[in-house]
This record gives structure tokens, sequence and C-alpha cells, in this order.
């Protein structure tokens, strides 16, 4: 695995961002079962190609992994309540889980190469595990060509309006991930209530919303129709997280600890 990539997994403070250059076509990886410039298959998980972009090609998984929570429910308060040190989260949080992309336990599960049960760790006061704190992190197991080859991606995520813990409300935040979720504009190619977050992807460029609907739709890795979670916050409501639907509505949303949608992420392969 390379330095950049093992300082990124291991909690560096600033995620390594290698320069811009002309891409190549990727020579992929060795070990994948299947070796496409079209796609890379391991076992059940296969990443399509989507475009080409500044440092490599953006790929996308084909399929979902089910039932996974955006963010579990977080604790209520936090301190002493004898002498009033305590800090109080927002309620409805505290029920259903935080839709901030940047804190959300399933980016710092995607983004993590650790063994089982020890990828977690608190990204608030409030933080609380999910219900998959003991699987290994998503990004282990998998071959060191395919690690060695995943280029960080700077993903421009919106903060909630309502409420938010240690950033400010209602700004545009780069999170610098090598697994990321797609966002509600990069579907639509419309901006998540005034903020875009980030370009609309070129396959969905022009499309009919019945056309986007179409190409939206998933199924999850055992062949099940699949909702799956995109990165982006419903600006009003702090608990909520935006999904796409089995019919391939990216207008859907759900509480982000409930674990009905899926896990389907993106990548920048050199």
């Amino acid at each position: 695995m390379s330095d950049d990539l093992m300082d990124f997994l291991c909690g560096a403070d600033d995620a390594p961002v290698r320069p811009f250059y002309v891409p190549k076509v990727p020579e992929l990886f060795r070990h994948a079962e299947t070796l496409t410039v079209e796609h890379a298959r391991f076992g059940s998980l296969i990443f399509d190609r989507i475009q080409e972009c500044d440092n490599g090609f953006l790929y996308w998984m084909r399929h979902a992994i089910p039932n996974k929570v955006f963010d579990a429910p977080e604790q209520l308060m936090v301190g002493r309540l004898t002498d009033g040190l305590y800090r109080q989260n927002h309620s409805d949080r505290a029920m259903y889980g935080s839709g901030n992309y940047e804190q959300s336990n399933i980016r710092q599960w995607a983004n993590s190469a650790e063994p089982a049960g020890r990828w977690y760790r608190p990204a608030t006061i409030y933080d609380k595990p999910p219900h998959y704190r003991d699987e290994p992190g998503f990004l282990h197991g998998f071959p060191q060509e395919f690690l060695d080859r995943l280029r960080p991606a700077l993903v421009p995520t919106r903060t909630n309006d309502m409420f938010e813990t240690d950033v400010e409300c209602g700004v545009l935040r780069e999170c610098a991930d090598f697994m990321f979720l797609p966002s509600f504009t990069e579907f639509t190619g419309k901006p998540n209530r005034g903020i875009p977050e980030g370009k609309q992807w070129e396959p969905f460029v022009g499309l009919s919303d019945r056309e986007l609907f179409e190409r939206l739709k998933k199924t999850d890795i055992n062949g099940s129709a699949a909702w799956y979670w995109q990165r982006s916050c419903i600006p009003g409501s702090p608990e909520y997280a935006g999904n796409v639907s089995v019919g391939g509505n990216p207008w859907s949303i759900d509480y982000a600890g409930y674990p009905l949608s899926g896990f389907a992420p993106a990548c920048i392969i050199e």
C-alpha cells in the first residue's frame, strides 16, 4: 500500500491530494476477477467506469450493499447535569441520527482499511457507533494493487441549516475521500437548496426525469431492488439524509439512522 494511502487511512490530519495530471487509461489491478477498462470486479462488487476526471477515472459501484445506516442515533446530552457543564444535541439527531456526511458513520467506514471492530472513532461528542461497528472497514481486504490506484477525491458537501456540531450551518465543506457517496447535484445537476454539491455526472446530463430514474435504479448484491444513500443532507431537517428510491427517484429521503438504504460508493482510479 502506498505511503499516502496508508497515511490517509490511519487518520493523518490532512488527506493527501496529488497534483492534477493528464490521465491515462487505467491498467486496473491484477487480482480483480474481471479486467477491462470499463469495469473491475471483486466477487459480488462491480465498479463501472462513469467518466474521465482530472486525476483519473470516476467509477461507481453497480450494486448496493444493503442495510447500512448513514449515521446511528446519537447521544442527547454530554457532560454533568449537576453543575450545568453539559451540551445538548438536537433531539431529532438523538432519535434518528445525523445527516452530516462529513461526520457520518458511513463515510468513516467507507474509507477505512482497519480490520473488524477497529475502524470506528467518534466524529463528534454526541456520536455513537452503528450496527456494523464490528465489521471490517470497507477497504479492508481489497487487493493492494487496487488500493494503490485509488486517488483522493475532493467531495463538496453541504451542511445543515438548522443544527450542526463543530461546523458552521448552511455552508459547503470539502471532504477528501477515497470512497464517497454521490450527491443530489451529481445525479440531477440541481443544487441542494441553493448550494451545488459538485457537478452533474456526464451520463446523466440532458436526461428527462423518467430517463434519469431508470439510470439510477439499482439492485443490491443479493439481486433485490435497492434503496441507497446519497451524501446530501436535507437542509431543514438535521436527522435526514438523501437517498435514491427503488424506483430511481433521487428526491427521496430517510432518517439517517434507519438501516433500510444501501451503500453504493464511487471512487477515482488512476
